[in-house]
Order: structure tokens, then sequence, then C-alpha cells
């Protein structure tokens, strides 16, 4: 059982949404070494990160929702988030300190940034995959024989196709031998978060807050 890892809504938690409304960077948005030129891949270079400042009203949880520049489809994460999920997986994600501030307090936070997908995860016939044009327009259902043949989407649907269109998983379904934490781009919303039951079941224990379960 695999759940989606989403951002708490619960305004009684977490005051206010988004958390953090700003960042505050060292440089300049068009220095090359700024963490927004880190997208999907491995660091190589130690990336310049904001520093994050909390919303008025708003509350410090585990999982910080954000509108801040250079941190789309990444996860600003407290110390104890970050210590769960490094416990479960070992691979396919790096972390960047910085710190999110409220006034004269500031906490230290981690921005985690997936560099794998784990299409090896997905049970490729009980998932469903869509042809995308412009990202929003839905083409045709396409199919594949092996987590091989989906490493190659890039050059099989840019070159058929040309390269305003890329594809989506529409419908998930997971094998037997899934990781207990599973990154998979693109999906609805962009890049998708999933935990096992165990997982979830740690987090919930640990009262993380800031950050909701939905059953896939």
């Amino acid at each position: 059982m695999y759940f989606r890892i989403k951002q708490s809504l619960d305004l009684t938690i977490i005051g206010k949404y988004p958390l953090v409304e700003e960042g505050i960077h060292p440089v300049g948005i068009d220095h090359p070494n700024l963490i927004d030129k880190i997208f999907f891949e491995k660091s190589r270079f130690s990336p310049i990160v904001p520093l994050a400042k909390l919303a008025n009203g708003a509350k410090y949880t585990d999982l910080m929702s954000n509108s801040v520049f250079g941190l789309g489809l990444k996860l600003l994460v407290s110390d104890r988030l970050k210590t769960i999920i490094e416990s479960f997986k070992h691979n396919g994600c790096e972390f960047f300190k910085t710190k999110v501030e409220r006034g004269l307090v500031s906490e230290r936070y981690w921005i985690m940034s997936a560099y794998e997908m784990d299409y090896e995860s997905l049970d490729l016939e009980g998932s469903k995959f869509m042809l995308m044009k412009d990202i929003f327009q839905e083409v045709k259902e396409i199919h594949f024989n092996s987590s091989s043949d989906l490493f190659k989407w890039r050059e099989i649907i840019a070159n058929q196709y040309g390269q305003e269109f890329t594809f989506k998983i529409k419908k998930l379904a997971f094998n037997t031998t899934s990781q207990n934490i599973v990154f998979l781009n693109p999906v609805t919303g962009g890049i998708g978060y999933f935990v096992s039951d165990k997982v979830k079941s740690q987090m919930e224990q640990n009262g993380c807050t800031g950050l909701d379960f939905v059953m896939v």
C-alpha cells in the first residue's frame, strides 16, 4: 500500500498557506550556482540556497509549503523529517542546508532535491501513461514494455512527435519490489513523492506536521 505525500492545508495546524512566502538570495537570480539550476539531477556544484522567511501568522512544521523562487518541485523539510527520509531512502535525493526565519528566531531546515525517478518501482501493465502536448493537452495513451524502454522516453517521443510533447503518469500501480520511498515525474502536479505504509507510520509516530497522506 502506497501513499502520496501532500502539503497539509489544515490552517489550524500551519496557521497560513503557504508557510514561506519570501526567500532572500545572497546573489542575483541569474547566478549560475543558484539551486534552481539543479532540476531532477544530482548536483555538480555546491548550490547557493535562499534564506526562507516564515509568513506572518505561520507556524513551523516538518514539511514547509513555500512559494520561494528556486524551490519549485523541491521539498523544504525539518531535521526530523530529513532523518526519517534518509533512514528509508539511501540514494536518489540530496539535502542542502538552509534556515527558516521568523523575526529574530531561525530554525535549520533542509531543501530536498530528488535526482533519480523510481520508474522501476512501477507495475507498467497496471499503470497508465498519457502522451501530452504542451503539458496540459492529452493526446493518447502510450505503453511501455519494460522499465528500460521507459527510461528512453525523452528520445523516443522527441524523435517521433517533437520537443513540445512529453508523457504523464496518469494511473499508478506499484510492483512488489518497490522501495519504501518513491519519486516519480511527471505526474499530476509535477513530481510525486510516494511512501509505503511503513514510512507513513514512522512519520505519524514521530509527530511530523505539515503533511497529508493520500492513498494511491
